[in-house]
């Protein structure tokens, strides 16, 4: 039992000092002489990123919007709420827990799973031993453009799932109070705080970080002829990036509460 507790200790420490090692090679390369061709592969990347995760985003965020209004509409109005505890809910709940998870969700599954297998390919197939024979860190080409395509869209989707969000809660009150949309948006304005715009800015930059380093990090890991555990390293960089979305997610919450 023991020496079960201390392997898995090992080599957990060991992953984590390989991640760091990682980490300081992709801030090295951040102090390269910016490059055009760079620009262009993150703008890819970008794209690729919003073709894969805002459909879904967009279908999600409506439903969940009308949803959440249309659990709580009953119960606050047999309890005398009204219109405000309404949106009061879907902006502290809705936009602020929620939706940080659920973006989380469909760019891991909608982008993560795309990225992991094309670097992991890439690495089998001695692609990286190319890149580094011409002089060119395989960092710099093909995990900078990733985390900035990240850095890029995720406040736009978590921006786009929220007002979806809205507009599908909008159309269930007004299906069942008839409140127009004039009184819905200023209740919104009401209840809306500065310290929930810091939260989402800072549960983007979090998500933006922690999903395209343990994404690219899980290509980077496979060995060269080694896709026969692709699945493996797959499923433990989709876990790893779930998991630390959820935790800084969850941690920003607490910390301005």
């Amino acid at each position: 039992m023991t020496g079960a507790v201390g392997r898995w200790t090992l080599a957990h420490v060991r992953r984590l000092v390989e991640q760091a090692g990682f980490v300081g090679r992709l801030l090295t390369l951040g102090r390269r002489p910016f490059q055009i061709l760079l620009l262009r592969l993150t703008l890819e990347e970008v794209f690729k990123l919003a073709r894969g995760a805002l459909p879904l985003t967009l279908l999600v965020g409506f439903i969940m919007g009308g949803a959440w209004a249309f659990i709580w509409l009953g119960p606050l109005a047999y309890l005398g709420g009204g219109l405000d505890t309404v949106t009061s809910l879907l902006v502290t709940v809705n936009s602020l827990l929620l939706a940080p998870i659920l973006v989380s969700v469909i760019v891991i599954f909608g982008y993560g799973v795309s990225t992991i297998w094309d670097l992991a390919v890439m690495k089998a197939t001695r692609q990286f031993e190319t890149l580094t024979r011409l002089g060119v860190p395989p960092e710099h080409f093909l995990a900078l453009p990733r985390i900035g395509a990240a850095l890029i869209a995720l406040p736009p989707l978590l921006s786009a799932f929220t007002l979806v969000s809205f507009v599908g809660a909008y159309l269930m009150v007004w299906q069942y109070t008839g409140h127009p949309v004039l009184a819905f948006i200023v209740s919104l304005s009401d209840n809306a705080k500065a310290i929930h715009f810091v939260a989402i800015s800072l549960k983007s930059l979090g998500l933006s970080l922690s999903l395209s380093f343990f994404t690219i990090y899980g290509g980077f890991e496979v060995k060269t002829d080694g896709l026969d555990r692709g699945s493996d390293i797959l499923s433990r960089a989709l876990a790893e990036a779930f998991f630390f979305s959820i935790l800084i997610s969850l941690l920003v919450s607490a910390f301005l509460r």
